[in-house]
């Protein structure tokens, strides 16, 4: 572990130690500030753990002048004022503001420290949220980066770990010491080692909600966010991770898309396709549907460019992203953005639409052009955060959550863990359940189209437990839709579909009375054959199988395809305030399509979350024991005098409980009395804190509003003075003297245009000017207060859904 020191003096009476931890693959920082009383004013240094700073006394005893002495008192003064101002507002947002950039710069450095790239076996990485899981040439997975958040402190990860899924999964990291010392050689240990940790020098920052790519020998990192408790920093560099010689390259190449994370990135030919993603500062929040390509022969970044009435996606991030193995084709669906409609307040929209990506014009260096699909088959319900990965033809969707606003503004959300597949030739949608696992004391229904007297149905029925069904056999015989008519059709007989449909518009109104006739009398009917049904269903009972086994329902999982087999890894689940962070695998045979089988357990159990559960957890919490004390009754049920006996028991016992607490309770109400004020006076923090956050927000968003500040072109710009306004802006101000039909009725040159667009910047510069004041200054507020209360409450669940 390395230990470093940064003294900083801001004021001539305030500074701050700042103390970094830096511990391999993670970046820790903690902020101490002290008021230091002195009269000299301390240059910036760094120190070491080893080393001290002491002030300096004032050397020379010449006379000082008064007046100069006076203005040095009130100066300092003054910035003790201002460092006290800061503290109690800091104190009220409860945040300390620290340099994010400085962190980085930190963290740069000691990367730089680095000189060889080291491999150690290693227990499976700590659970994280939102990185990335890639398949790599030689079968094994590849992970990187990440974050995890406990309520409190929220850590980066750049670490990276290689995983072979074809060995025994050890569960500690004792067991992973332990086969290293039994292992004839430190070549041999890696070999059979589950998880390799790899430290490179050169490496990335630590980030997450990147996009990660493999092309032939390299992983392709793009974007993504650094974030601590209080504030987050977007990236737009480009990195390459050699797979051969584990080594990290950046890739400094102009011309590419902005800072951003929650973008998606695929591999095409020989291109990386990069779309949308999600940007947020104090000035301003940005979505976007920007369509990137790079070259990885050339090299280069070309952006695509549509003419404005050409239909495009929406902005969006967290969308999904899938390429069809045999065609120049990309298809894009779902996501989630923050739309605003004239006249209301911006809501959070997730997306259910589904968009093909024709790439073949880049080929012959024409844009390519994009197609919006209808919904056809059984498509999945609205949902964020879920996850794809493609297989053969098909992508397959997993998981995800719904948020449903209720009463008071609070949120109500819904996780998935079901499947649903893409099929990219007939572009269709299939919802599939897993068939189970077969048992030799299962029967099996019958056909009732295909039962034979001879036995042979019974033969068939063992060949078909038998054979072994692929995936493409099972979208074959086991899906269908629901057409227009409302008529189930299955893809095996959709060469029916037209003839089918003539047949039922030929049939005569009086055929359709007879049926109806018919159904009425079978109903009649059902009362005196419901006997004979249940004697039926005695004669041939069909045992209930208990629950399979499966993921528990989750967003943002890792997914990939390895074989013909389907990896689930890690995700995210919401309980109530509390966000677990998923660490387990589950793995499904895309050709059985049985059951799924856990790879690793997880570590989700042993997670303590130290942030702010509401009430009702807390109360439904402490109701678990009178329910298992209601659970112990029911046990004895089946005898009275044990029922009883047991009771009596039970009342012996909490009589004895009861008694201890009183005598414990003269020990302990000092320790309450404290838990309990402590609890109130969070509370009230918390109150207020909320409030003032809202009350910043809605004052920004009716300044906003009012004047129209989300037009770039119409709004200076914080630093801008009127001359660089108009020199930035005088097309838009041009364009609009040239609308006015008195400047058609007067022609005016093009000089006169100059003058009356400069009159109308200088008219709104100076409309603008007492507001924009004021919004810069509400801007500082929100940088502390509003980022820091979206990511210090569970990251916000918009940032998980996207």
């Amino acid at each position: 572990m390395g230990l470093s020191v940064i003294y900083h003096f801001s004021t001539k009476v305030s500074s701050s130690i700042r103390i970094d931890l830096e511990v391999p693959g993670k970046w820790y920082t903690h902020c101490i500030h002290l008021h230091v009383r002195c009269r000299t004013q301390l240059v910036p240094s760094k120190i070491t753990s080893q080393a001290s700073v002491m002030g300096k006394k004032k050397s020379g005893s010449g006379k000082v002048d008064k007046a100069a002495a006076k203005a040095q008192r009130q100066e300092a003064k003054k910035a003790k004022q201002s460092a006290k101002s800061a503290k109690k507002d800091r104190k009220a947002l409860g945040t300390d503001e620290e340099d994010i950039e400085l962190i980085l710069q930190e963290f740069r450095k000691k990367d730089a420290e680095r000189t060889q790239v080291t491999i150690e076996a290693a227990p499976q990485p700590t659970p994280r949220a939102n990185f990335t899981l890639s398949a790599l040439p030689s079968g094994e997975m590849l992970l990187f980066g990440g974050e995890y958040f406990d309520g409190d402190v929220n850590v980066c990860y750049n670490d990276v770990f290689k995983w072979n899924l074809d060995v025994k999964q050890p569960q500690s990291a004792e067991e992973v010491q332990q086969a290293v010392k039994e292992a004839p050689s430190e070549a041999e240990a890696l070999r059979d080692a589950a998880w390799k940790n790899i430290s490179s020098p050169n490496s990335p920052p630590p980030r997450c909600s990147h996009q990660s790519a493999v092309y032939r020998d390299h992983l392709y990192v793009f974007g993504g966010e650094f974030a601590t408790a209080d504030q987050f920093h977007h990236y737009r560099d480009l990195w390459r991770f050699d797979l051969k010689t584990n080594a990290w390259e950046e890739l400094e190449v102009k011309g590419g898309p902005s800072p951003r994370s929650g973008h998606r990135m695929v591999v095409w030919r020989n291109y990386l396709v990069v779309f949308g993603g999600f940007y947020e500062a104090a000035r301003e929040t940005k979505w976007f549907n920007d369509l990137y390509l790079f070259n990885l022969a050339e090299l280069k970044w070309q952006k695509v460019s549509y003419p404005p009435h050409r239909q495009v996606p929406a902005e969006r991030s967290g969308c999904q992203l899938a390429v069809h193995p045999s065609k120049d084709l990309v298809f894009v669906y779902g996501g989630y953005a923050k739309v605003k409609n004239v006249g209301e307040k911006s809501e959070g929209k997730v997306y259910s639409d589904l968009w093909a990506l024709n790439l073949a014009p880049v080929l012959k260096r024409q844009s390519p052009t994009w197609e919006k699909l209808s919904r056809k088959g059984q498509a999945p319900s609205p949902r964020g955060g879920a996850a794809v990965t493609v297989h053969k033809q098909r992508f397959i969707l997993f998981g995800g959550v719904f948020d449903e606003e209720q009463r008071r503004h609070t949120m109500q959300s819904t996780f998935y863990n079901d499947l649903f597949v893409y099929d990219m030739d007939r572009r269709r949608w299939f919802e599939f359940k897993l068939r189970g696992k077969k048992t030799d004391n299962r029967r099996r229904r019958k056909k009732k189209d295909k039962t034979l007297d001879d036995g042979t149905a019974d033969d068939s029925e063992e060949e078909e437990d038998e054979e072994v069904e692929d995936f493409d056999t099972m979208l074959e015989k086991q899906f269908g839709y629901v057409d227009d008519e409302g008529n189930i059709v299955y893809i095996e007989d959709a060469h029916e579909e037209e003839e089918t449909k003539e047949d039922d518009e030929q049939r005569s109104a009086k055929d359709i009375e007879l049926e109806f006739e018919e159904e009425t009398k079978e109903e009649e009917k059902v009362e005196e054959k419901s006997v004979v049904a249940e004697e039926s269903k005695v004669e041939e009972p069909e045992e209930e199988e208990p629950a399979a086994p499966a993921p528990c329902p989750r967003i943002n999982p890792a997914v990939m395809i390895r074989g013909s087999t389907l990896y689930v890894y890690g995700g995210v689940v919401e309980d109530g305030d509390r966000e677990i962070t998923l660490d387990d695998c589950w793995s499904l045979d895309l050709k059985r399509l049985e059951e799924w089988k856990e790879v690793l357990p997880g570590t989700m159990s042993h997670q303590i979350w130290k942030g702010e559960v509401s009430e009702t957890e807390e109360s439904s919490d402490g109701d678990d024991d009178d329910d298992d004390d209601y659970d112990d009754e029911d046990d004895y049920d089946e005898d009275d005098e044990e029922r009883l006996k047991a009771r009596e028991e039970k009342e012996k016992a909490k009589a004895v409980e009861r008694a201890m607490a009183m005598l414990k309770k003269d020990e302990d109400d000092d320790e309450d009395a404290a838990k309990k004020a402590k609890k109130e006076k969070k509370k009230k923090a918390k109150s207020k804190k909320d409030s003032h956050r809202k009350a910043i927000r809605a004052e920004m968003e009716k300044l906003q509003e009012q004047l129209g500040l989300d037009d770039i072109e119409r709004t200076p710009q914080m630093g801008e003075n009127l001359r660089d306004f108009f020199a930035r802006t005088d097309a838009t101000w041009a364009k609009e003297v040239m609308q006015r039909p008195s400047t058609v009725e007067h022609e005016l040159s093009i000089k006169e245009i100059k003058r009356e667009g400069f009159l109308l910047a200088e008219a709104r510069y100076k409309e603008l000017l007492p507001v924009l004041e004021r919004l810069n200054a509400l801007e500082l507020e929100q940088k502390e207060a509003e980022e820091m209360y979206a990511l210090k409450k569970g990251k916000s669940k918009e940032k998980s859904r996207r």
